[in-house]
C-alpha cells in the first residue's frame, strides 16, 4: 500500500490548457475550478500571458490566489500586487536584444505590466489587442536595460524562427 500525499496545489497554463479553441474558458472548467477551490485545493495558473490579459478571463477563470505571469517571471494577483519578481539578468536582455536586432527581428519587451515594442505596425496593434495593454514605442536599447525586464517576445515570419532555432540548437550542442 502506498502512502500518498493529498493534493493541495494545482497549477495549469492558460494557452492551449484552460482556454478551448475559441480562446474561451468553457463552463465545464470553470465549475471544476470552482469545485476544486471549494474542496480548499489551491488552484493557479502559470502562464507567459500579462496581468490584463489574464483578467479578460477573470469572470471565467475563479482565481482568489496569486499567480504567474510572464512565465513565471512575476508572481501577482487579480489586484496587481506583486509577491514575486524576477527580471532577466542585464547581460542576457542585453544579448536577447542584440540577437533581435542581428537578425533583423522585431522585438515586445515588457517592464513590469507595461509593453514597449520597436514601431507601430499591424504587428504590435495586433499584440496589444491580444494584451490588453497600450503598448510605448522603445526609445533605445540601452534606455529599455535600465529597468527591470520581464520578457523579450522576438517577431519574424515562421521560417525565420524555426532558422534561428535549429541554429541556437546548434549552437548549444
Amino acid at each position: 500500500m502506498h502512502d500518498t500525499l493529498p493534493i493541495r496545489l494545482i497549477a495549469s497554463d492558460v494557452d492551449g490548457t484552460l482556454l478551448n479553441s475559441r480562446s474561451k474558458v468553457a463552463p465545464a472548467t470553470t465549475d471544476a475550478i470552482r469545485r476544486a477551490n471549494e474542496a480548499g485545493k489551491y488552484f493557479t495558473v502559470v502562464s507567459g500571458r500579462s496581468l490584463l490579459a489574464i483578467r479578460q478571463f477573470a469572470p471565467d477563470l475563479p482565481l482568489s490566489h496569486p499567480f504567474g505571469i510572464f512565465n513565471g517571471a512575476m508572481i501577482v494577483d487579480m489586484a496587481g500586487k506583486v509577491y514575486y519578481e524576477q527580471p532577466l539578468e542585464k547581460a542576457d536582455a542585453r544579448m536577447v536584444l542584440q540577437e533581435a536586432r542581428k537578425r533583423g527581428a522585431q522585438v515586445f519587451v515588457w517592464v513590469g505590466q507595461d509593453m514597449y515594442g520597436d514601431v507601430w505596425d499591424e504587428v504590435l496593434t495586433m499584440y496589444a489587442k491580444l494584451s490588453g495593454i497600450t503598448p510605448k514605442l522603445i526609445e533605445s536599447d540601452e534606455k529599455m536595460l535600465e529597468q527591470p525586464i520581464a520578457k523579450i517576445l522576438w517577431y519574424a515570419p515562421a521560417d525565420n524562427i524555426a532558422a534561428w532555432l535549429a541554429e541556437f540548437t546548434d549552437s548549444m550542442a
